[in-house]
């Protein structure tokens, strides 16, 4: 029985998984076929200024705090319908998108090995009655959560150092689409995704063991663990998803946590948009990608006007150069 429990699920995942590695293949198929259509060929260095699209329109007021909220949650399907405009795009996220996949699976899987482990085996050590279920209820909980946390660790990680380097170029294929000129580009070497993913591998493990501790409190102490990691790691991947076109204008690290904490709601919004699909299969994937470029887009609308300024002159003085060659 305990054979079947275990092996049902796991069969029904893999065969989702194998089907979900042909989705990006098709994508990237249909983006090239649309693409050749259009322009004959592929673009090697980037766009050409009339194919340019307009940079999205930067904020001039302040937003209420849902308001903000809202645009940072809603950033990702942006990217995915700037995406479907610009098709070229794909050949960047292509590799993203299975890598994805890959490290989906290998966290979904210890995850859900791991959960029906403790459920199965911590079953026959309570006693039969109604107040030893409840105390075996908590303690399940407490462990899945433990086990999902572990899960969320090794996603992050290997999401840092093996795709964060892909994401940044396509990340700087949508900045170069927008007109940031090259000059203004910083590039994003591997190194500095992998210390990234470091840094954030330690935050993870130190906030939600942190609110971990919480579930020793029955009831309440639970609800507050497991609200309080939410919020704490939603922060967590907004951030990481907005550092992509912060790093590549070169900002430093105080420079990244001025902007973060003045935009909080529209980072919340957008690490909950990303976190809620995150372990689905494919839609997860695809998403990773929309979601780079959405917070760049959401990067251009909130940005100091002083910086939008700066850079669209600077590619004025960069267009009409090249013109006059």
């Amino acid at each position: 029985m305990s054979q079947f429990v275990v092996g049902l699920p796991l069969a029904a995942f893999c065969g989702l998984l194998a089907a979900a590695f042909l989705a990006p293949f098709d994508v990237l198929a249909s983006a090239g076929r649309a693409q050749r259509s259009e322009t004959g060929h592929a673009e090697a260095e980037g766009p050409s200024a009339g194919s340019r699209p307009a940079p999205p329109a930067r904020l001039t007021a302040a937003e209420s705090w849902w308001a903000a909220f809202r645009r940072g949650f809603s950033a990702p399907w942006e990217g995915f319908g700037f995406l479907c405009r610009y098709p070229r795009l794909w050949w960047f996220g292509v590799v993203p998108v299975v890598l994805n996949l890959i490290v989906t699976g290998a966290a979904l899987m210890l995850f859900l090995v791991t959960a029906i482990w403790i459920a199965l085996s911590l079953h026959p050590v309570f006693p039969e009655g109604w107040l030893w279920g409840v105390v075996q209820f908590f303690c399940v909980t407490g462990l899945v959560v433990l086990a999902a946390g572990l899960g969320l660790v090794l996603y992050v990680f290997l999401q840092g150092s093996l795709i964060g380097y892909y994401l940044a170029k396509l990340a700087r294929e949508v900045e170069l689409q927008l007109g940031l000129p090259p000059s203004r580009i910083t590039e994003v070497s591997w190194r500095y995704e992998i210390m990234d993913a470091c840094r954030d591998v330690v935050s993870l493990i130190v906030i939600n063991g942190g609110f971990l501790l919480l579930h020793i409190v029955p009831g309440i102490g639970s609800v507050l663990g497991i609200a309080g990691s939410l919020y704490f790691d939603s922060l967590l991947f907004g951030a990481d998803y907005l550092d992509y076109p912060l790093a590549l204008r070169g900002k430093r690290r105080q420079e990244k946590q001025e902007f973060l904490k003045s935009n909080r709601a529209s980072v919340l919004g957008l690490g909950v948009a990303v976190l809620l699909v995150t372990f689905i299969p494919v839609v997860g994937a695809v998403q990773l990608a929309s979601a780079v470029v959405g917070a760049v887009l959401l990067y251009r609308r909130l940005q100091p006007q002083a910086e939008s300024d700066e850079e669209s002159r600077a590619g004025s003085a960069e267009l009409q150069g090249s013109g006059n060659e």
